[in-house]
């Protein structure tokens, strides 16, 4: 009878360590570019190979946003929106849109006379890639460093 209450325990054991192994938990991580090698984890963009967001502001507050996106197709086409924003009590308003549409590899730049002082900005720039058919096939996003003005 010990023998049989030993094999059932052992059993039980053995049962939940095998449950215990075979379940697998999964975690996902965000990345800034497909091409920042600092960290080896990367959004994984089908259509599009690179996208790039900058901005620079000069003493005077004259901001200038720019862009450079590379798509996967030459026969793609992406219509980029570069969005100025500034930090308002810790949230992003944008202040400013531009867009431009282009095909293959393609960049762009545009001009802002920043009148207000003592805040953080950014160029927030966001791209939607169409097929050779005009499909909608995939949203990219990137935003360049703060700059403070």
């Amino acid at each position: 009878m010990t023998k049989q209450i030993a094999k059932r325990y052992l059993s039980i054991i053995l049962a939940v360590a095998l449950a215990y192994s075979c379940s697998t938990f999964a975690f996902a991580a965000n990345a800034t570019s497909v091409r920042d090698t600092s960290n080896p984890i990367t959004v994984q963009w089908t259509r599009t190979d690179f996208l790039a967001a900058g901005l620079s502001i000069s003493a005077s507050g004259k901001a200038t946003c720019s862009f450079n996106i590379e798509l996967t197709y030459p026969t793609d086409t992406a219509t980029v929106y570069m969005n100025l924003q500034r930090l308002v009590d810790g949230k992003w308003t944008t202040m400013w849109t531009w867009s431009k549409n282009g095909s293959g590899d393609f960049s762009g730049s545009q001009f802002y006379n920043l009148s207000k002082t003592g805040y953080y900005y950014r160029n927030s720039v966001d791209a939607y890639v169409y097929d050779s058919s005009g499909n909608f096939v995939e949203y990219v996003r990137k935003d360049s460093p703060q700059r403070y003005y």
